[in-house]
């Protein structure tokens, strides 16, 4: 059985938001069990197939290429979704999976166009990293 998230309001009660593998259940049985409580369903947030990582061969610098895919993790939090890079230890934020994503893919180059225009007074670790980033990313 899939979770999906319930929110429910009851006059004089008040709202709750249920997000299991049983609210469906414990909602269908409620209405059976009580048909005359008023509930009113104010929104239902079925579950939605998200991976949970893929490749990416772009960014949305058009002077920049990448030389090979990268590995993008996606996760949620709350209605928030957060793409993540590992190799290069950047994040994307955005309201679905492609706009975090996007979001990625747009810090990336501006870090790169930043450690760029910095190179002269990167410390130790921002050295390593724009080493890593020249090694996977080429102006066209």
């Amino acid at each position: 059985m899939e979770s999906m998230t319930l929110h429910v309001e009851k006059q004089d009660v008040g709202s709750a938001i249920v997000s299991n593998k049983w609210t469906s259940v414990f909602f269908d049985n409620l209405r059976r069990t009580i048909p005359s409580i008023p509930v009113k369903i104010i929104s239902i947030k079925e579950p939605t197939a998200t991976p949970k990582q893929f490749y990416v061969g772009s960014l949305l610098d058009d002077r920049l290429r990448l030389r090979q895919t990268i590995k993008v993790r996606i996760m949620q939090e709350g209605d928030s979704f957060i793409a993540f890079c590992k190799k290069f230890e950047e994040y994307g934020y955005g309201d679905d999976p492609m706009s975090a994503v996007d979001d990625l893919r747009q810090a990336i180059s501006e870090l790169y166009w930043t450690l760029k225009e910095e190179k002269g007074k990167l410390g130790p670790a921002m050295v390593n990293l724009w080493t890593l980033l020249q090694s996977d990313i080429e102006e066209r």
